[in-house]
């Protein structure tokens, strides 16, 4: 990409999936069920965590481990692993830079 590019930063948010979450939950679903539900609806999994986060009224660290272990996404916990171990890396690594 050029350096002159100009990316536009705006804020993302997935109320769109609150409805079929609240649906999800007053049917009696476990949040493991709320969260393959939200996969099922194409929400991603950073939706999934904020969504979670914000219906079944836990925090956003809460959200995470339960979206990051679930059944739901279990096809992306290793890949989904190997890049937060080299997101801290690099975040050591630019820490000590002078």
């Amino acid at each position: 990409m050029a350096d002159d590019e100009v990316f536009e930063m705006r804020e993302i948010d997935f109320y769109e999936y609150d409805e079929g979450a609240r649906r999800l939950l007053s049917q009696g679903a476990s949040r493991e069920e709320l969260i393959a539900g939200l996969r099922g609806m194409g929400c991603p999994k950073i939706g999934c965590i904020d969504v979670v986060s914000r219906i079944a009224e836990i925090s956003v660290n809460e959200a995470k481990l339960l979206v990051h272990n679930s059944a739901a996404w279990a096809d992306t916990r290793r890949s989904d692993e190997r890049f937060q171990r080299r997101v801290e890396k690099a975040a050591r690594k630019f820490g000590t830079q002078d």
